[in-house]
């Protein structure tokens, strides 16, 4: 027990500093009274209402969270805290997860260890990415890059059109050029492409 409370801290502290940074970048931080972080005690307050702040405006906050595998059931039950805090706050929370295959393990841990609160709440719905595996796959990536996007928002204007407008202009789309893609990925990855399609690494 006493080792868990101290990676709840630790965890805790990460979360705190991550959020600090998220305000630093959004500006100067004034609009929320954001401070230097206090001491440990005083920081669970500091950032439940900087969030508050940042879910005024519409009443709702976004969660994104990438790399989701590495979260354990001690990590989602604060999550759900602060959650439930900004929920008796009428705020709405929307949680978004991206992780490997290894959701699936933290499901079955969370459903083995009869923890269907945190199931239902983050992992009851997973939908798989599949890889790109081959040129017909990145036509179709490529066609939505050239017409079915749009960057920036409200532009009107699709990726391809945005970053090459001269020759969007005359004609060129991205989707034609496929297969000529796919071969040079290939060709500069030999090692890392399996059945599978191109590894990341």
């Amino acid at each position: 027990m006493k080792e868990a409370l101290a990676r709840y801290k630790v965890t805790y502290e990460q979360l705190l500093r991550a959020l600090n940074r998220c305000v630093a970048l959004a500006g100067d931080g004034k609009p929320f009274g954001w401070r230097a972080l206090e001491p440990y005690c005083h920081k669970r307050d500091q950032t439940l209402r900087a969030l508050y702040a940042y879910a005024a405006p519409r009443g709702h906050l976004f969660f994104i969270i990438d790399e989701a595998q590495e979260i354990n059931e001690l990590e989602l039950c604060w999550l759900k805290a602060i959650i439930n805090w900004l929920v008796r706050r009428d705020c709405r929370v929307t949680v978004v997860m991206f992780g490997q295959q290894e959701l699936l393990i933290l499901r079955d841990t969370l459903i083995t260890n009869a923890r269907s609160d945190l199931d239902v709440r983050y992992t009851s719905e997973l939908y798989e990415f599949e890889n790109i595996r081959d040129a017909k796959d990145l036509s179709v990536t490529f066609a939505a890059c050239d017409e079915s996007s749009e960057f920036p928002v409200g532009s009107g204007c699709s990726y391809s059109h945005f970053f090459w407008p001269l020759a969007f202009a005359h004609g060129f789309r991205l989707a034609p050029q496929a297969e000529m893609a796919w071969a040079a990925f290939v060709k500069a990855s030999p090692n890392t492409r399996c059945k599978n399609g191109i590894c990341m690494r």
